[in-house]
């Protein structure tokens, strides 16, 4: 990122992964700064030394304020002790509050910087559009501003396109891993600021565009150091194996299998939120598995009543967007939700095998795997903290891995484990 001349990063869950010393390491080797106005000590309400609230720059002679802002909800999403002592403020009044600071100071336009996207899916021909009316704390974050306070919020963190003029606010976000970009426009009068204001959702073609020496050099070295594990093949898919953050997965259903039977537990459950990548139908080599489940997390084991396991169940619908990553999947027990019953209310069967003659008993203890960062209360599990006889296991991905070896060519099914209804 120093090499290709970020002028600044709005800090959001992930730059959390490895924890917060990890997080001020990198930012002391940064040569720009990392943003976010709602990013505050929990004992003291101090801001975080590597979270800068907000920044001036002069773009054209005119003075440009950037905002960061953290999604609040960043804390359920990675582990919570990579967290300890921080809090992450409402952003509308942090923004509120940054914003007349830069205003006061000068700044002819106010932009946002966001770790928080749009959730409303219309049905559209071009995959990913957020068209008619998009929700979700973007927008959320939109309308509670007053217009004029920001110009322009840069929405992130869902993985959709957005282009939506909300409360006199211009608000895009984006695809990830820099699929697309958003081409602004912005019209600025010395008298009365921001006085036209557009943007473009642009793919981000490769035609023409020769790699930086210094960065291929870097990566280069890196790829052939790792080459001989990556490229190693531990197995075979007979199909395409997709994830996704609602009802049943192909993927969710492979990998919550692979740990129960390492593990011998009654029932596993799997955050989709923890799956990252497909697997391409032929040979699949270790780095594939290792893209699925990138993060370094452990496998874990424990006793867990009948009414945890209900509430774990609860949770995993909680949101059925299509981007949460609290989504759950499972092994070893089949499940219906109703859509339309209100949060907390959805999960109106439960059974302890796929035919669905096996009710489960909600005052009975079954045997369960899950992986370290649910059983800490990530995504929101804090019903997990209710098991007995807790055991950290291996890394997730060793297991599969082992799984995938040991297991001719892989062809899971959708199987009925996850069904719907109100829809």
């Amino acid at each position: 990122m120093n090499i290709a001349g970020f002028t600044a990063d709005a800090l959001g869950n992930h730059n959390y992964d490895r924890g917060q010393d990890h997080m001020a390491r990198i930012a002391s080797a940064a040569a720009f700064p990392f943003l976010s106005a709602n990013t505050v000590f929990a004992d003291t309400g101090k801001q975080a030394p590597w979270a800068k609230p907000s920044m001036m720059l002069t773009m054209n002679c005119v003075r440009v304020g950037l905002i960061g802002v953290t999604n609040p909800e960043a804390p359920a999403l990675v582990s919570p002790s990579a967290l300890a002592n921080l809090k992450f403020s409402d952003p509308a009044p942090a923004v509120k509050a940054e914003a007349a600071n830069l205003r006061r100071q000068g700044a002819q336009v106010v932009i946002a910087l966001f770790h928080g996207g749009a959730t409303q899916f219309s049905a559209s021909t071009e995959p990913y559009f957020v068209k008619g009316n998009p929700e979700g704390p973007a927008i959320d974050l939109a309308k509670a501003l007053a217009p004029g306070e920001i110009d322009v919020l840069v929405a992130d963190h869902t993985d959709v396109k957005v282009r939506a003029m909300i409360n006199g606010i211009l608000v895009v976000e984006n695809l990830s891993k820099g699929r697309t970009y958003s081409d602004i426009d912005l019209h600025v009068s010395p008298r009365d600021g921001v006085v036209y204001k557009t943007a473009r959702v642009r793919p981000a073609w490769n035609l023409g565009v020769v790699p930086d020496a210094q960065v291929k050099a870097s990566i280069d070295r890196y790829a052939e150091a790792l080459k001989p594990i990556f490229n190693e093949v531990v197995g075979e898919s007979g199909t395409l194996i997709t994830r996704s953050r609602g009802g049943e997965s192909l993927m969710g259903n492979l990998v919550t299998d692979a740990l129960r039977a390492k593990y011998g537990s009654q029932i596993a459950l799997q955050n989709s939120g923890g799956l990252r990548a497909d697997i391409d139908a032929g040979p699949v080599s270790y780095g594939e598995v290792f893209n699925v489940l990138p993060f370094g997390n452990q496998a874990a084991t424990l006793k867990l009543p009948g009414t945890a396991i209900l509430a774990a169940l609860e949770n995993g619908v909680s949101d059925f967007s299509g981007s949460a990553g609290r989504f759950i999947r499972v092994s070893g027990i089949s499940f219906t939700y109703d859509q339309s019953k209100p949060v907390g209310q959805c999960v109106v069967a439960v059974f302890l095998d796929q035919a669905r003659t096996q009710p489960l008993d909600p005052n009975t203890t079954n045997t369960v795997f899950t992986n370290h960062f649910m059983l800490t209360g990530g995504d929101n599990y804090t019903m997990l903290a209710q098991g007995t006889d807790k055991v950290t296991r291996d890394i997730l991905v060793n297991d599969v891995i082992e799984y995938v070896r040991a297991t001719g060519p892989l062809n899971p099914q959708i199987e009925g484990r996850i069904q719907v209804l109100g829809k």
